[in-house]
Parts: structure tokens; C-alpha cells; sequence
């Protein structure tokens, strides 16, 4: 009798099916336009990239002509989503020789030299170009529109004796030599201006004696360096130098640092890099008590710190003007302790034990140095 439960079930859920298949159901015309439009709705459209592509650096190599400059643009450039990407490059005022791969796309648009580029991709792109002199009171000047770009460095080679080359209007360099180097940062304009350097007219002959300047000076310099566990270090330090006028500020920086910001007065300018560690950055004329205000950050590595003891030296950039007063805040990582110094510095007491607080009076010429003797603390249990 077991058997018979079973099949009892079985025969009622096919008669149930069958009632089923002949049921009919009644839908309003509303419910209906929702079904239909349920089974026809579309996937949402995948969301658009906020970056469609970025100009990542770009480097400059000119040479100075006798009507202009000839010279190269090298850029690298990422895109970032699929599709065609339309990347204006530099303005309609340069004329292109070659460009490099010889099979870029490259289009005029809005008077800006534009690269075509499909897809995602990353390419470095080199131009070959030059651009004729304007002109103008008395300058040989050129304006090249840029693109926005992060890291952006200018070579000039060819630069004649006894003439003075501009860069966007705070860098100027009297060229006993015939090359200099400048850091854009995101300039998006670049302005030169050549002129030739006009010699001062001799004292009326009736002065006699020596005519005594004022030297400039620095009254204050304030450095805050953050050293962390692999020897990454960055340091800003922020002086007050009086001066009576334009001035063009030498400074000895470190071995292999990088420049992040230079702030003259509170505006963004673009030091002259002589070399690595010969940095010149451009004063004009004070306008309050003869004094202009300098902030500069930069960033360098050396050694990682050891496991348990070990040395590190910490070096500030390097005038030969007289620096009057040095405030110097040094950090190292935790949890080392500094044990011992040595340098050309004071130590303040009431440092912790991974800061210390150095000053200086009345140096020039060298450089503020501290050479740090450091260990781990030891722990108790």
C-alpha cells in the first residue's frame, strides 16, 4: 500500500498542470507597457573616464638662429579609455619638419598642432621644428602655446655672448656660456625674449672715489627637513634677503635633488639650473622694506637608515651671501633616536629624541651641514 500515496501525488500535480496550460490571464494595457518595456530595456552605457588622456612631460631642446630657433619636442603621452583622442600639442606658430614615428597622425586644429590617437596607449612622440623671431621693443621675442603637462624642462643652446635670454619672464641668464636649462612646472605658455646687454654708463667726471653698494644680504632663513626609513628626505626652506634691486640669486644645492616649488614674493617662478647643484633663481626689484621672500622645495634621496645604528648628513643649499640667522628643524623616521652630531650647526636644546632643532648665525659660503649618529632605542619586556 506504500506504493499508492506516490502515485496519488503524481496524477494530481499533472491534472493541476493541465489546468494550468488552459488558464487565461487579464492584464491591464499599463501592466502590459511595463512587461514589454522590461524585457526591452537596454544595459546602462559604461561610465566615461573623468582622464581621457594626459600629456605626462615634455622637453624642449632649442637652439638660437640668427631669425629664430630650431630645435625638437619630445612629449609622452597616455590615454586612458577606448575611442578616438584629439591631443593638442603646440601652437600654429612653430613650423614641423619630421615627426617621430613617422606614422603619427598629426592634424591642425584650433591653430594648435594636434595628435590624433586611437584606443588606449602610451607613445612618446618627438617633433622636429623651428619658429621665426618677432620684433618688439627692442627683443627678439617667440611665444609658444603649450599643453598642459605635470613635468615640463627647456634647453637652450646657441645663446650669443653679451645677450640676455627671458624665460616667461623671470628667468633671465647674462649667457657667458651658450646653454642654460629651465623647469617649466605647468607653464602653458612659453615666452623668450633676447636682448643684448647694455653696458652702464661711466661716472660723470666729475665723482671721484669708490661708490660703496649696499650687499645684499640674508636676513632670516627658516628649513624644515622630513627624513623617512629609506633615505627619501624633503626639505623647504624659506628666506627674507634684502637687496636694493634685481638680483640673480646663486644657490649650491645638494647632490642629486629635485626640485618640487620655487615661490619668489608668493609667486610660482622657474630657477636657471646652471648644472646638478648650481641653481640661479631670478629676484626683481623689492617692493617693500628692499626685501623679497624666497620658499623652496625640493626632494633627494640618500642611504636607508639601518636596522639598529647607522649615520645620516643632512645639507641646506649653500649661498655666498651673508645669511645672518638659520632656524633648522631636522626629523628622522621613528622609532630612532639621535645619539650624536656633528656640523657647522648649534644644537637647541629641548629637541625629542627624533628631532632636533640646529641654528646658525652669520654663516657664508659653505653650506649648513649636520652629521646625525642615530640607533634604534632598546626595549624592555
Amino acid at each position: 500500500m506504500r506504493w499508492i500515496f506516490p502515485l496519488l501525488a503524481t496524477v494530481g500535480c499533472l491534472h493541476a498542470q493541465q489546468d494550468l496550460d488552459s488558464a487565461r490571464v487579464t492584464l491591464s494595457y499599463q501592466e502590459l507597457r511595463s512587461l514589454i518595456e522590461a524585457a526591452q530595456k537596454k544595459p546602462a552605457p559604461p561610465p566615461e573616464v573623468a582622464v581621457p588622456f594626459a600629456v605626462l612631460s615634455a622637453e624642449y631642446d632649442l637652439t638660437l638662429t640668427p631669425q629664430g630657433v630650431d630645435g625638437s619636442a619630445t612629449y609622452v603621452i597616455q590615454t586612458f579609455s577606448e575611442g578616438s583622442h584629439l591631443i593638442p600639442l603646440i601652437g600654429e606658430n612653430v613650423r614641423i619638419a619630421s615627426i617621430d614615428p613617422a606614422d603619427s597622425l598629426l592634424i591642425l586644429r584650433d591653430g594648435t598642432y594636434t595628435l590624433v590617437l586611437e584606443g588606449k596607449t602610451r607613445l612618446k612622440i618627438a617633433l622636429k621644428l623651428s619658429s621665426r623671431f618677432r620684433r618688439e621693443d627692442g627683443k627678439q621675442t617667440l611665444t609658444l602655446d603649450l599643453p598642459p603637462c605635470p613635468l615640463s624642462g627647456l634647453r637652450v643652446a646657441g645663446i650669443p655672448s653679451g645677450e640676455t635670454l627671458t624665460v616667461n619672464g623671470n628667468s633671465s641668464q647674462e649667457s657667458d656660456k651658450d646653454s642654460a636649462s629651465w623647469q617649466l612646472g605647468t607653464a602653458k605658455t612659453l615666452r623668450i625674449a633676447l636682448e643684448k646687454i647694455t653696458a652702464e654708463k661711466p661716472a660723470p667726471a666729475e665723482l671721484k672715489g669708490i661708490r660703496v653698494e649696499m650687499p645684499a644680504i640674508v636676513r632670516s632663513a627658516r628649513s624644515d627637513m622630513r627624513v623617512v626609513r629609506d633615505g627619501s628626505y624633503m626639505n623647504t626652506t624659506a628666506w627674507i634677503v634684502r637687496h636694493d634691486g634685481p638680483l640673480n640669486w646663486t644657490l649650491a644645492m645638494p647632490e642629486k635633488c629635485q626640485l618640487l616649488t620655487c615661490k619668489v614674493g608668493g609667486e610660482h617662478v622657474a630657477p636657471v639650473l646652471q648644472d646638478d647643484q648650481t641653481w640661479v633663481i631670478p629676484l626683481p626689484a623689492p617692493k617693500d622694506r628692499d626685501e623679497t621672500s624666497v620658499e623652496l622645495t625640493y626632494s633627494g634621496q640618500q642611504a636607508g637608515f639601518e636596522p639598529v645604528r647607522g649615520e645620516f648628513t643632512g645639507i641646506l643649499p649653500g649661498t655666498s651671501l651673508l645669511v645672518e640667522k638659520l632656524e633648522w628643524q631636522l626629523q628622522i623616521p621613528r622609532p630612532y633616536e639621535i645619539v650624536a652630531i656633528q656640523g657647522n650647526v648649534d644644537f637647541v636644546p629641548g629637541s625629542n629624541s627624533g628631532e632636533l632643532r640646529l641654528t646658525r648665525e652669520l654663516g657664508r659660503g659653505d653650506a649648513a651641514n649636520v652629521h646625525v649618529f642615530y640607533q634604534k632605542p632598546e626595549t624592555t619586556k
